[in-house]
């Protein structure tokens, strides 16, 4: 059975629809593969196509609203595969992207460990306009707080965190979205509220 990365090129075009593929299978493509995900993110405009099995494959679209007038091109790179071309997200989008949706992507913890590999492919230092509308603030704490409390990632989270605070009031947002915690901590410079603690795998 061919694999989706194959035909999704096709198979967007001929549905009209704008796409980048994302999660974990950008994160595989630049590296961060720790585990093989059976499922085939794709992200596109609203509505989303109803999500299909091929094979072993399950292909998930993902909509966003701000893509009703196409994927910025600064948000994804054209890569090859054996057959042709794909569009995929930029390694900076995708690692937001892994946060923005951690329930879809494995959890916390799996988040951290594909970060601990894909950071190393981001580029904080100067965000395009488009990515900041892209994608909630909130995920760009989260992202910035597991890089530097988590993964030592201290220059990368720096130049995040001077993107974010020359441009923005940070709020106070909970690592883990829609989990109650009482007398949790919170870090200040992110303003992140700790209420789970994340393990990377490959600490182990």
């Amino acid at each position: 059975m061919m694999p989706p990365s194959e035909f999704i090129d096709k198979l967007m075009t001929y549905l009209g629809r704008p796409y980048c593929v994302s999660l974990l299978n950008a994160a595989a493509i630049y590296g961060a593969a720790h585990q093989r995900s059976m499922r085939f993110a794709v992200m596109t405009s609203n509505p989303p196509p109803r999500g299909t099995i091929k094979g072993a494959n399950r292909i998930d679209f993902i909509a966003k609203r701000a893509f009703s007038k196409g994927i910025p091109a600064v948000l994804m790179r054209r890569v090859k595969t054996q057959y042709g071309a794909m569009n995929v997200a930029t390694p900076e989008f995708t690692a937001l992207s892994l946060v923005q949706y951690v329930r879809v992507s494995g959890g916390l913890s799996h988040v951290l460990t594909v970060l601990a590999e894909l950071v190393e492919a981001c580029q904080w230092g100067q965000l395009p306009d488009l990515l900041m509308q892209s994608v909630p603030l909130s995920a760009f704490q989260r992202l910035g707080y597991m890089m530097d409390r988590l993964l030592g990632e201290s220059a990368a989270a720096d130049a995040l965190h001077e993107q974010l605070t020359s441009r923005f009031p940070l709020r106070p947002v909970p690592l883990s979205p829609g989990e109650v915690c009482e007398n949790c901590g919170r870090d200040e410079k992110w303003n992140v509220i700790m209420n789970a603690h994340p393990e990377n795998d490959l600490d182990d």
